[in-house]
C-alpha cells in the first residue's frame, strides 16, 4: 500500500487529539495529511442543565433497558466516566450495539460485551441487525452527543 495516496492531501477534521491514527495511516500510504479540527468534543457543564437532568435519570434508570446502542466511543468514555463518578458498573444483562469497530473496542476494554455493525459501520447497518428487527415495545437507550443524525432514534 505504500505510495497509493502519493500526490493526495488530506484535510483531517476529526476533533483535537483523534486524528494522530488516521494522519499516520495517510502518510504511511505516501499521502499528506494536516490536522484541522472542526468539532471540539466537551463534557456536559452545569449549565447544560437540561442534558445533565436527563443524563442523571437515565443512569438512574440503567437496568430498565432492554438494549444499549452506542454511537462512538467519545459516548463511551463519557458514560464510563460519569458511572465511575457514581461509583456504578454497567449492567451486564443489558445487550449493546455500538456503531463501527472502534466504538466496540472502546466497549469491549472495558468489558461491556456487543455487537457492532461490520461493514459500513453505520447506522443503516445496524439498523438491519436482526436483534434490532422488531424494537416496538422495547426499552432502547442510545448514548451519543449533543446534535448529530436522529436516524436511529426515529
Amino acid at each position: 500500500m505504500a505510495g497509493a495516496l502519493r500526490g493526495i492531501r488530506a484535510l483531517v477534521t476529526r476533533p483535537a487529539g483523534q486524528a494522530g491514527p488516521l494522519v499516520a495511516a495517510i502518510r504511511a500510504a505516501g499521502g499528506e495529511a494536516c490536522e484541522f479540527p472542526l468539532l471540539e468534543i466537551v463534557p456536559l457543564t452545569p449549565a447544560d442543565a437540561t442534558a445533565t437532568a436527563v443524563v442523571a435519570d437515565t443512569l438512574a434508570r440503567l437496568d430498565t433497558f432492554d438494549a444499549a446502542i452506542f454511537i462512538s466511543t467519545n459516548a463511551v468514555r463519557a458514560l464510563l466516566a460519569r458511572l465511575a463518578a457514581l461509583g456504578r458498573r454497567w449492567p451486564a444483562r443489558t445487550p449493546c450495539y455500538a456503531i463501527g469497530r472502534s466504538t466496540a473496542r472502546s466497549l469491549r476494554e472495558a468489558g461491556i460485551a456487543c455487537e457492532s455493525a461490520a461493514a459500513t459501520m453505520d447506522s443503516e447497518e445496524l439498523l438491519a441487525h436482526p436483534a434490532l428487527a422488531a424494537v416496538a415495545g422495547r426499552r432502547i437507550v442510545i448514548f451519543k452527543g449533543v446534535g448529530g443524525r436522529e436516524l436511529l432514534a426515529r
